[in-house]
């Protein structure tokens, strides 16, 4: 038996990536600096492409430009909240 692919997964792997950036970006918040914040930023704008343009692909371009949207959205915020809590850690030391 087959299982069909739907074109979710491609949500599913866009909501994996942004747990894994967390959760790096979490535990390495002592030692942190501009450049890995920069690399951080694109590559998660790679795999927020990649993902949005194969949703697209499946379920049509305004969902993949809505999907693109949200991604860069969700990936300031988890950037910000890490530099955020980076800062409040280097002010407390």
């Amino acid at each position: 038996m087959m299982l069909k692919n739907t074109p979710y997964r491609w949500l599913a792997y866009m909501v994996g990536w942004f747990i894994f950036e967390s959760f790096v970006g979490y535990s390495k918040r002592y030692d942190l600096t501009q450049e890995s914040f920069t690399v951080f930023i694109l590559i998660s704008l790679l795999v927020n492409s990649i993902c949005s343009y194969r949703l697209g692909k499946e379920k049509g371009k305004i969902a993949g430009g809505i999907i693109f949207i949200i991604g860069l959205v969700v990936c300031i915020l988890i950037a910000f909240f890490i530099f955020a809590m980076a800062l409040g850690v280097g002010m407390m030391h």
